[in-house]
């Protein structure tokens, strides 16, 4: 018997023909989703695997499902059942039959979705896209926000209502995509691109309204998603309501459940800034109120001690005592005392110069001291028109609330004093801080 001879290799035996044949279909194919009715089912009770035939109106296909990937199924697999698979093609080395190994099955309609978001979250993450060390705080009080999103719906209404209300000197640039359709996510991942790339805002908000899962797609694309991450601006994803989840949520610095909050977070309440501020110029204002008079306390502090006291006090006595002597004496007396004084100043001439020198000396030492004291004293503050004013059991009144309408109060003037009834009390004066 001839052969003919075999141009295109060696001969294969037909187990490496179909494991050839199973690499070829891996690396062409990899994981795919596939979608069918569910017919034939077979639960093996003892392995717990699952086989069952996927078909539609022309073709099947057998199917397996082994044990540690059917553990999370969420809804019961019955023949008639419509799913979408994730699965990867193989051959059954046993019978040479072409299956599809199943790792993953959900309902058919929003199931071929779902298996994409999973696919190519698992693929982001991994590339660290999502990863919390990426995300950048935002800024306290942004000059300027970009939004990108549909200038025709609810969303943008919504932020600029908002951000207008807490913010009015806040600016906003708007760059008017669509969200919806094949081409929504191309042109938000260019406006994303466009903002980062000129700098004319401080942060960015991406997003839309409401809508079922198609809707919301264009934001689970991955072009939009690594323009996102890409972004050298901080952003905000405000897509759908609360409980919609989306890629882009994953990716940006921060992520809020609507775009109303969005807005929120992005810009302060303005109101609570200026009644932050006046607290603090309250504070300020007290502040330097208790440091003034506390450096009048201490300036007083030493002619309130009773040595002082004593001393001050005996020498108004001795005035006053010849002053009232001097007064009743007749002009002759005074005229003889005069020269007897200017007597005594010619005896002091003759007072040896070491102790005139030294009296000189204390004489100059108690002429500071008076300066001194009559710089602190109370009666040069009251001369500069200030008045003490007190009460009547002689407390000193420093607060206006300290006093009540028709209280009897007693006010010390530079020379004299006066007796006044209270008619009205006024509040603490503002304090203005220019600058």
């Amino acid at each position: 018997m001839n052969f003919t001879r075999l141009e295109s290799g060696p001969v294969l035996t037909v187990s490496q023909l179909l494991l050839r044949a199973t690499n070829a279909l891996v690396a062409e194919l990899g994981s795919v989703a596939v979608e069918g009715e569910i017919s034939s089912f077979h639960h093996a009770v003892k392995s717990g695997h699952m086989y069952w035939t996927l078909k539609d109106a022309t073709s099947e296909v057998r199917c397996v499902m082994f044990r540690s990937d059917n553990q999370e199924l969420e809804f019961p697999l019955v023949d008639g059942t419509h799913v979408v698979v994730m699965a990867r093609p193989t051959i059954y080395p046993s019978r040479g039959q072409f299956q599809l190994q199943i790792t993953q099955v959900l309902p058919r309609g929003r199931g071929a979705l779902h298996l994409q978001f999973e696919a190519l979250r698992k693929k982001l993450a991994a590339e660290g896209l999502f990863d919390s060390e990426r995300k950048r705080s935002l800024p306290f009080w942004p000059q300027r926000v970009g939004v990108i999103t549909s200038a025709e719906g609810a969303a943008v209404r919504d932020i600029i209502s908002v951000i207008h209300r807490r913010a009015p000197a806040t600016r906003i640039v708007l760059k008017p995509v669509p969200v919806q359709g094949r081409e929504a996510a191309p042109e938000v991942a260019r406006a994303i691109e466009w903002l980062s790339a000129q700098a004319i805002a401080e942060v960015i908000i991406v997003g839309r309204g409401g809508g079922s899962l198609e809707d919301l797609w264009a934001f689970n694309e991955e072009v939009v998603v690594r323009a996102i991450a890409a972004s050298t601006i901080p952003v905000v994803s405000a897509v759908g309501h609360e409980s919609d989840t989306t890629l882009s949520d994953f990716a940006a610095d921060l992520r809020a459940p609507t775009p109303s909050v969005a807005a929120e977070r992005v810009v302060p309440e303005t109101r609570e800034i200026e009644i932050a501020l006046e607290r603090s110029l309250k504070r300020l204002a007290g502040g330097v109120e208790r440091q003034r008079r506390r450096r009048i306390d201490e300036a007083l502090a030493p002619i309130r001690r009773y040595g002082f006291r004593r001393v001050r006090d005996r020498l108004f006595e001795t005035r006053q005592h010849w002053g009232d002597s001097l007064g009743g004496i007749a002009w002759p007396v005074a005229e003889r005392s005069q020269r007897a004084a200017e007597s005594l100043n010619r005896g002091c001439d003759r007072i040896p110069s070491p102790v005139r020198l030294r009296l000189r000396e204390a004489g100059i030492r108690l002429d500071h001291l008076d300066e001194r004291l009559k710089a602190v004293s109370p009666l040069a503050i009251l001369d500069r028109g200030y008045a003490v004013v007190a009460a009547t059991d002689g407390a000193v009144v420093r607060d206006a609330a300290a006093v009540h309408v028709g209280d009897e109060i007693g006010v010390r003037l530079a020379r004299g004093g006066l007796l006044a009834t209270v008619d009205k009390s006024l509040p603490e004066p503002e304090t203005e801080v220019a600058g």
